[in-house]
């Protein structure tokens, strides 16, 4: 063999052997290299976007923004409110109402442990990671959606509440459109994109309103900073929360079409704005566009007299949501809602309802809270006596009272009804009532409704 061929044939030799070392270390660390993969993707898996730019255009025209007072609707500020646009994540704010609303109801406790399909367990990130063929808390799936925006949790609500995804979608443009949400459709639970899912800044600012409104025993869960599952801390993805002094809620979003949405609520001096933001740049801009536009309302609210807040009208102010149809049950007791989960401290919200009726009469001379009436003593005056039906943790449970006990009085037993709040330490509690009776007709109406019900003088 010539020198030639010798060196060549070694040179071979020499690569062969190499590559069959480097296949073997690579063998060898297989499980290693696969663990830190793992760990690097749970870690960083809510920064990657599984998503064609091809198949999912940027929308050209996406920039649009609400500022509203909470309370009363009223609209401080806007730039195109009304374009519909891609939710995103946002729409997990329907789905988390849908879920509180199945809560409330009873159809769902925060304790109870929620089955976990192959599609939810299938959905892309974020996500928590749950596993297919297990169950979830329905208390934890709610921190994974508001802290990691987790889609697999939200795919687990859908079908808790909904039965299949499908059908919840279903429903959640149905709630959007009892709300008022004009520009609203969704097609899927955890607003991943679909060019046939649309809202508008109003629209998301309705929805968040009727959140702090209608669920107020639920809304702490939007300031959690952190959620730890499987040994896993998920941060909250609302940077504001530690930065912008009196927030806390709701929801980031993002899909390359829409771009970075958020919807955030702040009190300052007792007054609660809500904000939406469509279409930011960068988390960074999104977040000082958002800065700015709520210290302009805040700047505004206060030169607004109260009155011209309750008296605007048409787009000044959003509009209130369509009565749900109800069917009166028989022989069901009413109860407040839910307790809340024991693992998770609940802060007493800074919010004050929109829609309830509290006359100077039900006020403390200092207007701390409701001055507890006198039980029966005397007759009293006409019209100076009313029925308590209940006192719920949810507005809309209040209303429903309401509807049954003047069902079943229709005809014997007319009144004013109303619903007072009183903040708690639990939160706020919406006390169903009926006013402007006689004495024999509250001892009439309490018969009537079978003793569920507390007789109150307002002497």
């Amino acid at each position: 063999m010539s020198a030639g061929n010798s060196i060549l044939l070694n040179t071979k030799r020499f690569f062969v052997a190499t590559l069959a070392a480097v296949l073997l270390a690579v063998t060898t660390n297989a499980p290693a290299a696969q663990a830190y993969a793992r760990h690097h993707y749970r870690r960083h898996h809510h920064y990657y976007h599984y998503f064609n730019h091809q198949i999912e255009p940027r929308l050209p025209d996406r920039f649009g923004y609400i500022v509203v007072e909470a309370t009363t609707g009223y609209v401080l500020k806007s730039f195109h409110a009304d374009h519909r646009l891609y939710p995103a994540s946002l729409s997990k704010l329907m789905t988390l109402y849908l879920t509180f609303d199945a809560l409330d109801s009873g159809t769902l406790r925060l304790n109870d442990y929620v089955p976990v399909s192959r599609k939810a367990a299938a959905q892309v990130p974020s996500k928590i990671g749950v596993i297919a063929g297990g169950h979830i808390r329905v208390g934890d799936c709610i921190r994974a959606i508001t802290t990691h925006s987790a889609n697999d949790c939200a795919f687990v609500m859908a079908e808790a509440v909904g039965g299949t995804a499908s059908h919840f979608a279903k429903m959640m443009t149905a709630e959007a459109h009892r709300l008022g949400m004009r520009n609203t459709h969704f097609v899927n639970p955890t607003g991943l994109y679909n060019k046939e899912q649309y809202s508008s800044p109003r629209d998301m600012a309705i929805l968040a309103r009727a959140l702090i409104r209608d669920h107020p025993n639920y809304y702490h869960y939007f300031s959690v900073k952190s959620f730890t599952y499987g040994g896993e801390k998920f941060p909250n993805g609302n940077e504001l929360l530690k930065t912008y002094p009196g927030m806390d809620g709701l929801k980031t979003g993002y899909v390359y079409a829409s771009g970075y949405n958020l919807v955030s609520s702040a009190v300052h001096d007792g007054t609660r704005l809500i904000g939406v933001i469509f279409g930011g740049r960068t988390i960074l801009s999104r977040n000082k566009e958002m800065v700015q536009i709520l210290n302009e309302g805040f700047t505004r609210v206060r030169h607004i007299r109260l009155t011209t807040l309750l008296n605007a009208q048409g787009t000044q102010k959003l509009p209130l949501p369509s009565q749900r149809p109800f069917d009166i049950p028989t022989g069901q007791e009413i109860k407040a809602g839910p307790q809340e989960d024991s693992n998770v401290p609940a802060p007493v919200p800074q919010i004050q309802p929109a829609a309830v009726t509290v006359t100077q009469a039900q006020m403390n001379p200092d207007g701390a809270g409701y001055d507890a009436a006198r039980r029966i003593g005397s007759t009293g005056r006409a019209g100076n006596w009313m029925i308590q039906i209940g006192s719920f943790y949810s507005h809309h449970t209040s209303e429903q009272a309401l509807q049954m006990a003047k069902s079943a009085l229709r005809g014997t037993v007319n009144g004013v009804d109303s619903i007072a709040p009183l903040m708690t330490m639990r939160g706020i509690v919406y006390r169903a009532r009926l006013s402007g009776l006689d004495h024999s007709s509250a001892v009439r109406a309490c018969r009537i409704l079978k003793g569920n019900c507390l007789i109150l003088s307002l002497e």
